[in-house]
């Protein structure tokens, strides 16, 4: 008896490992990563049309906030930092900011200071095709329309650089 009990708990571990990494595989692992972003076209804070096809050639970061968001908050220097870095070696960024309103998203800006280009996603619907869960959210695109990397949560400066530097030079 105690061996089908050994047998149970056994199952359940392997079971519950399983669970555990299909999770940790959908919360932090590039799901798309090596595919090619969906295309989308979205309104700018200063109203231009920016549609993503058109930056090929160009490091795409982008970057999905809401002014709510603490730590969406906590990383805009380090995306100042990285625009100041890198925006003329040939890096863009683009926040999307998801679901509010452009009088919120523009006070919001004006009060960081933020001089790269701010996407308005109103209906939540890029956020959505980029199967977005969690924001901050960065994906990280390469010259070719390739995603190649994706993080949850709070990216230090030091790990975009690496991974920047890495795609300009490929």
């Amino acid at each position: 008896m105690k061996t089908v009990g050994y047998i149970l708990l056994l199952i359940a571990a392997i079971l519950g490992a399983v669970i555990l990494y299909s999770v940790y595989q959908n919360l932090f692992a590039p799901e798309s990563s090596g595919n090619m972003a969906p295309d989308f076209e979205l309104e700018a804070l200063n109203g231009t049309k920016i549609k993503l096809s058109n930056l090929r050639g160009y490091v795409v970061i982008l970057d999905f906030w809401a002014t709510w968001c603490k730590p969406c908050r906590q990383e805009m220097p380090i995306l100042g930092k990285i625009y100041d870095t890198y925006s003329s070696k040939g890096v863009v960024i683009l926040s999307i900011n998801i679901q509010e309103s452009k009088g919120t998203v523009a006070a919001f800006a004006q009060a960081y200071k933020i001089n790269w280009t701010i996407l308005l996603d109103v209906n939540g619907n890029i956020a959505s095709k980029y199967k977005i869960k969690y924001i901050p959210t960065l994906i990280i695109i390469d010259k070719n329309g390739c995603i190649k990397h994706k993080h949850i949560g709070v990216t230090q400066y030091n790990v975009l650089a690496s991974e920047i530097d890495s795609l300009l030079k490929g």
